[in-house]
């Protein structure tokens, strides 16, 4: 067509319940989730695959349009009925949310966190959501992992709160070998 700009794909159809996640959090960070100034995310395994028996190994990296801000980091872990928030960070083995411009932070790599962070059945879809923050998102760390139909409010509540948030999110798949 004459005078088109060029087309640039944005559109994702995620099943739920990782529809129900995004759509939870502040509509503006979620179009702008990915972006260069958010937090940098890569989910490892073989791009993004993981097959039954493999650990996650997750590498985030705090966004550099922030001095300093808190990082928030769970696998959502799709059960049906069971589907729940796996808390990366923080948790009980990785207490502080506090990062600064550009750290690295590689979540699987301590030995208490390759044997929690296994894979295996119920094979598919999953997702790794990554928020950064000027202030913290909750006054105590969440447990090791709540079920989403009890955590998503309270993440929508918190994420209102703060709507500057920057988001990053990517699936990984889970197969058996």
């Amino acid at each position: 067509m004459p005078g088109a700009g060029p087309v640039t794909q944005q559109i994702a159809v995620l099943p739920p319940p990782l529809c129900e996640v995004l759509d939870a959090l502040p509509a503006k960070a979620v179009l702008a989730a990915n972006a260069p100034s958010g937090p940098g995310l890569a989910v490892g395994g073989d791009h993004g695959v993981y097959h039954d028996g493999d650990h996650l190994l997750i590498t985030v990296t705090a966004p550099a349009t922030l001095d300093e801000s808190h990082l928030y980091v769970a696998y959502v872990d799709v059960e049906g009925e069971k589907s729940q928030f796996v808390h990366l960070l923080p948790n009980d083995l990785r207490s502080d949310s506090q990062v600064v411009a550009g750290q690295q932070v590689v979540i699987g790599n301590l030995p208490p966190e390759i044997h929690r962070y296994g894979t295996g059945s119920p094979y598919g879809a999953n997702m790794v959501i990554a928020l950064a923050t000027r202030q913290p998102l909750f006054a105590v760390p969440n447990s090791k992992w709540t079920a989403i139909a009890e955590f998503l409010p309270k993440l929508a509540a918190a994420t209102q709160a703060q709507p500057d948030a920057l988001i990053a999110y990517a699936l990984v798949m889970v197969e058996p070998k």
